[in-house]
């Protein structure tokens, strides 16, 4: 099983994000795995194609296209993916979780929240998309989660 690691601009001990909302995908192969880690910020993890599985708090959640699973701050958890996947995580700060669900969830996934996650995600070239919309991208996420309660 190929161990993965999340490509961050900030590592994973850190207290802090960067900005409040943060984006990240991947490709990832079939039988990868992302050891077992926590953070001290929100994670939303969706799946584009395959399905991503995380394990925490004694629950194993899947997340095909339809569903991402939420994960609150300071949480032990392991995501892993059994075939091949493109998959991305939303992270949010602590201080904007304070809104959002305490207990790690699996969400539906509708086609507008779909398109904006499209949207935030660079081309399988790494081409970016235009700052504006990432923009916007990160406020629309902060009223989606928000309204996930």
């Amino acid at each position: 099983m190929p161990i993965l690691s999340p490509k961050l601009d900030v590592p994973l001990s850190s207290p802090h994000l960067p900005v409040p909302i943060m984006f990240r995908s991947a490709y990832v192969p079939a039988e990868g795995l992302y050891p077992q880690h926590q953070h001290a910020w929100g994670e939303f993890v969706y799946s584009f194609s395959g399905v991503m599985e995380v394990k925490v708090a004694g629950h194993h959640y899947l997340a095909p296209p339809q569903y991402g699973v939420w994960l609150p701050p300071n949480l032990d958890h392991v995501g892993l993916n059994r075939q091949e996947a493109h998959h991305a995580s939303l992270y949010v700060s602590a201080p904007l979780c304070a809104v959002l669900p305490a207990e790690p969830c699996a969400l539906t996934v509708s086609p507008l929240a779909r398109a904006l996650l499209s949207i935030c995600t660079p081309s399988r070239s790494g081409r970016r998309r235009p700052k504006p919309a990432l923009g916007c991208c990160r406020c629309w996420w902060i009223y989606w989660l928000r309204r996930r309660e």
